[in-house]
């Protein structure tokens, strides 16, 4: 495909999230601002199909084993504390969990084109969508434990004359629509209405609110003449859409992809691979893999973490790639010596991290559908050093986050 489809992709999945400042019990601030370089994973079209992937949706392949990591000697901490499990570093799972741990909160509704009623004619290339953690359209999207789940849907359709349409809904505030519809009544085309509701045009792309918190658009792929934007309202009136509980996913897998040929963390996210790797740099860098492509990644600059400064509670990070799970990593305080996992039924697992000098490096799998209530950063004795709330993340959750978590530090054992 040779339109604008992956830069348009790009644009509105342009999440900057900002790092969240973490302060310890007694509010002063820990060593240094630690302010983190986010790199967010690459969203690309596929060009043969026309469609959106997300951090690595459409890698299916093997991940190499990766070399044991140091574990955790879980036997010396205290058994009233904790849950110990066998931990091994190469094989970091809960896909357990998948069922007992089901998230508990109603499903959302999510509003898509009804592929079962096409104009005449009209026929479905292909479909995709994922959810996302931002912010809605209005307040009649759900609210998850994490923040505001939100969704982006895209389809391409073809007509009898061999046109391409892209067709998109969306309840987030983000891609090209919802500017296009806040700048107002004063930039919409004359008269263009879609069965009654008023659009925008710019180009050969119309925007309307298909329903309450949802924006909807199609566009003519590859536009070269003034008549593409009245094909594209054609089409639009001619549409419907429906509400559905779990968003198309890719039955394509792809080109194949291969991870890292190491890694710190690994173990399989709804039975895919997926690894965390830690640079070796002195400065706190961390990247992640699902399903054999790099999913997300941050690191520090010299400014925000002077070399000898040691970790303070530290800080969290998300990357997610629908219909798999997401990676929760980051890294905390160098006394923390493992990271005891609460899900939605009060059962745990204690995982082990990968230590350094100045901080304690930890990734945590989250299989698509489980809920884990909170993670506790834990010292040697077997005590609490911090704890994170993380509650229910929606289903297909895409994309990459950082700020939307705090690492709240937990009193010391003599307070």
């Amino acid at each position: 495909m040779t339109h604008d489809l992956e830069d348009r992709l790009r644009d509105a999945f342009d999440y900057r999230a900002d790092r969240t400042e973490f302060r310890s019990d007694n509010s002063s601030l820990d060593h240094g601002r630690e302010v983190t370089r986010r790199i967010f994973p690459a969203v690309v079209a596929v060009a043969a199909a026309g469609v959106l992937v997300v951090g690595g949706l459409v890698a299916v392949s093997a991940l190499r084993t990766a070399p044991s990591s140091p574990t955790v000697p879980l036997a010396s901490l205290p058994q009233a504390n904790l849950t110990p499990i066998d931990v091994t570093a190469d094989e970091l799972s809960l896909d357990d969990w998948i069922g007992p741990a089901a998230t508990d909160t109603p499903a959302s509704s999510w509003t898509v084109l009804d592929a079962t009623a096409l104009p005449a004619g009209v026929e479905l290339i292909s479909e995709v969508g994922n959810t996302l953690l931002g912010l809605p359209l209005d307040a009649t999207t759900q609210e998850t434990g994490s923040g505001w789940a939100t969704h982006i849907y895209r389809a391409e359709l073809r007509d009898g004359n061999g046109t391409t349409f892209d067709v998109a809904v969306t309840s987030s505030q983000i891609g090209p629509c919802t500017a296009l519809i806040e700048q107002g009544p004063d930039d919409t085309a004359a008269g263009v209405d879609i069965n009654g509701i008023e659009a925008a045009v710019s180009g050969s792309l119309v925007c309307w609110m298909a329903t309450p918190g949802s924006v909807a658009s199609v566009e003519v792929v590859g536009a070269s003449s003034p008549s593409d934007a009245e094909s594209s309202i054609d089409l639009a009136r001619q549409i419907k859409f429906t509400d559905v509980e779990r968003l198309p996913q890719l039955n394509d897998p792809g080109e194949s992809a291969v991870g890292p040929a190491s890694a710190e963390f690994s173990g399989t996210l709804s039975e895919v691979p997926w690894a965390a790797t830690v640079s070796p740099s002195s400065l706190r860098t961390m990247t992640t893999y699902i399903d054999g492509q790099m999913s997300g990644s941050f690191e520090n600059d010299r400014l925000s973490q002077p070399t000898d400064t040691p970790a303070g509670t530290g800080e969290l990070s998300l990357d997610a790639v629908p219909g798999k799970g997401a990676i929760v990593y980051g890294y905390s305080a160098p006394e923390v010596v493992a990271v005891r996992v609460i899900n939605s039924n009060a059962e745990s697992r204690v995982l082990a991290t990968f230590p350094r000098e100045l901080e304690t490096f930890f990734a945590v799998p989250i299989p698509d559908g489980v809920t884990v209530d909170m993670l506790e950063f834990l010292r040697a004795d077997g005590s609490t050093y911090a704890t994170a709330t993380i509650g229910p993340l929606p289903n297909d959750l895409a994309g990459g986050y950082g700020g939307i978590f705090s690492i709240l530090r937990s009193p010391a054992p003599d307070d």
